[in-house]
């Protein structure tokens, strides 16, 4: 492995690690019970986060792994 397909695989995991925090802290809001409803913005920001961390971590990981 070349040292740019390294940093792409390590560039990777950072995303795949954001998206699944993500991903938790979404679960988390859904099995609590809410008290409020100023909550949207957030929600959607984790969605967003989750979504570009899981798609574009498993392209990186993907495309940096050896063939």
């Amino acid at each position: 492995m070349t040292k740019f397909e390294i940093i792409v695989l390590i560039i990777g995991f950072g995303l795949l690690t954001l998206g699944s925090c993500s991903g938790y802290a979404i679960y988390r809001h859904a099995i609590k019970i809410p008290d409020k409803f100023g909550n949207e913005v957030q929600i959607a920001s984790m969605w967003a986060l989750f979504l570009i961390g899981l798609i574009f971590g498993l392209v990186l990981i993907w495309f940096a792994l050896p063939k």
